[in-house]
């Protein structure tokens, strides 16, 4: 919690008025002639950078004059991973261009750190995906207020081959096999029934029988 406090120097006029606002509302008004305010504050991670504005009106001649001094309020925090920095899950097609990236929300600025397998993995830098990504990835985020871990698994899809596709070509190559197997078969025994019957319509030789 932090007191926004908003003050006067010197004696204040009659009217004198103080508020504490910020863009949206007024958060405090003084009591009429009082020159001291003060406003308490619950801080939280959204309201880091949030603006205060100290304004005071004064009647002078009759007529109001307004003079204001604005504040612009720190908020340190741990780290916060969520998903619009670091999803989950990512999923990835091999052969394409990307990049790892996870950050944490914090202040300051959390270091964030990722390992896969054991080692260190490089963050936001472009890769052409393959297989091998495909896996868990522990990230941690950390600063000087805290830290912050998370999980990030990462999927790669590739080409699966057409299985009827495979089954097709198998059926298409036994076939041919077959086939050639057919007409070596074929070819072998007809060359072996034109020699047979070569042999048989082969002339017999003469039989010379000498005359007594």
């Amino acid at each position: 919690m932090v007191n926004v406090t908003c003050s006067a120097d010197g004696n204040a006029s009659p009217g004198f008025k103080m508020q504490i606002r910020d863009a949206a509302k007024i958060l405090a008004s003084s009591n009429p002639d009082q020159s001291f305010l003060q406003h308490a504050v619950i801080t939280q991670e959204e309201d880091n950078g949030r603006e205060f504005i100290c304004q005071v009106i004064l009647i002078v001649g009759g007529r109001p004059k307004e003079r204001s001094a604005s504040q612009k309020l720190t908020v340190f925090y741990g780290p916060q991973i969520d998903d619009s920095k670091c999803p989950h899950t990512l999923t990835w097609k091999e052969g394409s261009l990307t990049s790892f990236t996870c950050s944490a929300l914090g202040n300051p600025t959390p270091t964030v750190q990722c390992w896969k397998d054991g080692r260190s993995y490089s963050i936001g830098e472009q890769q052409l995906v393959q297989r091998e990504h495909d896996g868990i990835y522990h990230c941690n985020a950390t600063n000087q207020y805290g830290s912050d871990v998370r999980d990030v698994t990462v999927h790669v899809e590739y080409s699966q081959p057409n299985s009827d596709a495979i089954i097709a070509g198998i059926v298409a190559f036994v076939v041919t096999v077959i086939l050639l197997a057919g007409i070596v078969i074929y070819i072998k025994r007809k060359k072996c029934r034109i020699y047979h019957l070569w042999r048989q319509r082969s002339s017999p030789q003469a039989v010379v029988v000498p005359l007594l």
